[in-house]
């Protein structure tokens, strides 16, 4: 397999162009305050040769409001059809993915007594990831309340499955 030497350059951010059918929905107040917290620390994905965003349509809308006037990008060269099905592919296994929610809370915990701070609901986690509950409720762990559906087919389960997560719910697909 070729490696590729991916090279980080900043533009001003009138030269890259949103995808115009991108499909993916973002938590825009999530990622203004992970900029305004972490500083940039992703670059914008770019079809070199147009400016088109590949991935990071959500950062280019907080890098304007935050008054950006050059961002990192990163140029890759891929044709218009490539482009699209990164696009996709890119945002779909971060979702796909899910959360060990167990490790989640555990770090979430410490990160509460080194940055007292911090607040992660700032960035999209829910009061259940969080524990609130836990502590609200003096328990030792943490509730968990689930809602089981009943789909069709394969393709109804996973469109109900990303209008969900696109929601910000913690799911995972069951075939039984």
């Amino acid at each position: 397999m070729t490696s590729r030497k991916l090279e980080i350059k900043y533009v001003p951010i009138n030269e890259v162009k949103p995808w115009d059918k991108n499909p993916k929905k973002h938590n825009k107040k999530a990622i203004l305050e992970s900029i305004k917290r972490f500083k940039p620390t992703q670059p914008i994905l770019v079809q070199k040769g147009t400016g088109l965003i590949i991935a990071g349509h959500g950062r280019l809308e907080a890098f304007k409001e935050l008054g950006y006037e050059n961002i990192p990008i990163i140029e890759l060269e891929m044709n218009d059809a490539e482009a699209r099905a990164y696009a996709l592919v890119d945002n779909q296994t971060v979702i796909a993915g899910g959360w060990d929610d167990d490790l989640l809370l555990t770090t979430i915990q410490e990160l509460k007594v080194e940055i007292p701070e911090l607040d992660l609901g700032d960035f999209g986690f829910k009061d259940k990831q969080m524990g609130k509950e836990k502590e609200e409720k003096g328990l030792d762990f943490v509730p968990l309340f689930q809602i089981v559906i009943d789909c069709e087919d394969e393709e109804e389960q996973q469109r109900i499955y990303n209008e969900l997560t696109e929601l910000g719910y913690s799911c995972k697909p069951l075939t039984l």
